[in-house]
């Protein structure tokens, strides 16, 4: 009941929310509400939480001010110390006009009206939703509504994809200033190797996404280095670290390295969770040098500049080395 009434209250709010224009705050409204709830409980009264309906008609006979919850208020306690036998000398008409209004205003608001800015997903979900309230009751329509809106959100954000660009050791060089002999080995085989920034959060939709990507990727151009750098990646699931698994098995066959750059430290300690970096086939940068700098330093003893090893196209391995592997 607790949980059901907390969702009750984010929902009704947020609605009122829209309907009044009007932010309200969350953290003001749930204390409200809990604490009202306390007193009902401890004088034996029922669960109480914002009410869309009244709050919504409130407003749009004007009420504006607190003035309307101390009329509620006083008339509550006034039924409640004289009885209700003055409800009598109401005329039925009026109250049941007023509530045919209020339904009928909800109904067109949230479920006609709305499908002209919802998707058909959304729409769907919401009209679903509104009958198994009218089947099964409030309580089933709020947690059946739950789920639905975890799905629909699961599949909106897998459709986002994980790769923001991606790049070859063609096009994307550092800033070292290279030999033409250099530059014409990058030029003659820098497609060999492939880099991808990634970018927003990780989990089993984009990363399939991914892996799809790199196995077709794989299997139409030649590659010894795919590169991966994540310092725009905000965090990764479980079942994200099963998909690079995945690609590092078809990285593999393909007798190609991977190199992971950039890692934020959570990402790395998910990797380090599922056994990412288990095998010699994985070569792992995690650096903090920019993909478009590569500095240089010089040893003391022989007075010579060497290049550090750094997650760019044209910077991963020594001259030699790139040299020796490129042509191989």
């Amino acid at each position: 009941m607790m949980f059901v009434t907390v969702m009750t209250v984010l929902l009704n709010t947020t609605g009122i929310e829209l309907e009044t224009r009007h932010e309200a705050n969350l953290e003001r409204e749930l204390n409200a509400v809990g604490s009202a709830n306390l007193l009902s409980a401890s004088l034996g009264g029922y669960v109480t939480c914002i009410s869309l309906s009244r709050t919504t008609l409130n407003y749009g006979l004007g009420g504006r001010g607190r003035l309307s919850g101390l009329m509620v208020a006083a008339i509550s306690g006034l039924v409640l110390a004289a009885g209700s036998s003055f409800l009598a000398y109401v005329p039925k008409f009026v109250l049941g006009g007023l509530l045919l209004y209020s339904g009928l205003y909800l109904l067109y608001r949230w479920l006609l009206d709305s499908w002209r800015y919802l998707s058909r997903v959304e729409y769907i979900s919401l009209a679903g939703i509104a009958l198994i309230i009218l089947q099964w009751g409030f309580i089933a329509g709020v947690l059946i509504g739950i789920v639905a809106g975890l799905a629909t959100f699961a599949l909106s954000v897998s459709r986002v994809h994980a790769i923001k660009f991606s790049f070859d050791g063609s096009e994307y060089h550092s800033s070292l200033d290279r030999r033409p002999e250099e530059l014409a080995l990058l030029a003659e085989y820098g497609r060999e190797i492939q880099g991808m920034f990634l970018h927003s959060y990780l989990f089993f939709g984009s990363a399939n996404r991914l892996y799809r990507h790199v196995k077709a990727l794989l299997a139409k151009q030649k590659c010894r280095f795919l590169l991966f750098d994540f310092r725009l990646v905000t965090g990764i699931d479980s079942s994200a670290t099963f998909s690079f698994t995945q690609i590092k098995q078809v990285v593999d066959e393909c007798g190609a390295r991977i190199i992971l750059t950039r890692l934020p430290r959570e990402v790395e300690n998910a990797f380090r969770a599922a056994r990412f970096f288990s095998t010699t086939s994985l070569w792992c940068l995690i650096s903090t040098v920019p993909l478009n700098r590569v500095r240089t330093r010089s040893s003391r003893r022989t007075k010579r500049k060497t290049e550090r090893p750094a997650p760019c196209a044209s910077g991963l391995l020594r001259r030699s080395a790139v040299r020796k592997m490129l042509i191989n």
